[in-house]
């Protein structure tokens, strides 16, 4: 028969494993990259610059990530650890570089560009050659820019995205790094961006972008049409019924 003190110390040691338990989001020897707890889960503050690193490198894993992370602080063990900021660490100015590339290059010289060695600020130190370039589907970066619509830097940063607006706005060739296939996967993050933009925003600037972007403003006024009696090439394009 086990004693009631040792249960209780197995139950301690499960519950810290628990909150310990990590994935290795960005290479095999990145322990604690990123922190799964039953509160939550985060990037270790040791690892953000890593993290920015690999999303700039176009790595599939680590964007994935970053699109699902809180932007609340998760708390464990009596301390409140900080998620990743996406507008500081610079992973928002990275998305819209991507983003800016996508009238004149496709996707794949895209990431071909962005794959490379990556210095890993780790305690044995060296780098990790070949990393990224195996992102799945440029609707991540779009999806990046949305989460950060709250962020300081957002609104100014609307002002760098008009090749986007340009290629997503766009509905007769429908092509987003020259591919209709990129603009079908991304359509939808795009119109719930500008959504969240105008909804979410007091920031003035918010209109003075819509303004200037008159194809934009054409666009919004479009997508209240986009069913199967206004626009059934839309609605086979993108396989949904409005």
């Amino acid at each position: 028969m086990v004693s009631s003190s040792k249960k209780k110390r197995g139950k301690q040691r499960k519950a810290k494993q628990q909150i310990t338990t990590s994935t290795s989001a960005v290479g095999p020897d990145q322990d604690q990259v990123v922190v799964v707890t039953p509160k939550g889960t985060y990037i270790h503050p040791n690892h953000h610059k890593l993290m920015t690193q690999y999303f700039r490198r176009g790595d599939d894993k680590a964007t994935e990530i970053l699109t699902s992370l809180t932007s609340e602080d998760v708390p464990t063990n009596g301390i409140s650890w900080p998620n990743i900021s996406l507008d500081q660490s610079g992973i928002v100015s990275s998305a819209i570089y991507f983003l800016k590339q996508c009238e004149d290059e496709t996707f794949d010289k895209a990431l071909a560009d962005a794959r490379d060695s990556v210095s890993a600020p780790r305690p044995r130190g060296g780098h990790i050659s070949f990393v990224g370039g195996d992102l799945k589907s440029p609707s991540l970066w779009i999806t990046i820019l949305r989460k950060a619509i709250d962020s300081s830097g957002i609104t100014s940063a609307i002002f760098r995205i008009r090749p986007m607006v340009i290629c997503m706005c766009n509905d007769t060739d429908r092509l987003f790094y020259k591919s209709d296939i990129h603009w079908r996967e991304s359509i939808t993050s795009f119109v719930q961006l500008v959504s969240d933009m105008i909804s979410n925003s007091t920031d003035k600037r918010v209109g003075k972008w819509l303004l200037v972007n008159e194809r934009l403003l054409a666009s919004i006024v479009q997508w209240n049409f986009w069913d199967a009696e206004h626009r059934p090439d839309i609605v086979d394009v993108l396989s949904v019924e409005k």
